[in-house]
């Protein structure tokens, strides 16, 4: 996990939503606990990552 917030900024994949706000759906380790992994798996589906309209 180490690398990979470098590996993401570099794709272009933001950490943060539109609105500035941490992407709940992206997990790249670090200061977070195992269990905020369980807890964002456990969602399975973010929602608020979604766009109007899509970029794609």
């Amino acid at each position: 996990m180490g690398a990979s917030s470098k590996l993401l900024e570099k794709v272009g994949i933001a950490a943060t939503l539109p609105d500035g706000t941490q992407d709940p759906g992206l997990f790249v380790g670090g200061e977070e606990s195992i269990d905020g992994f369980v807890a964002a798996i456990g969602r399975h589906r973010h929602p608020e990552r979604d766009l109007d309209p899509p970029l794609i």
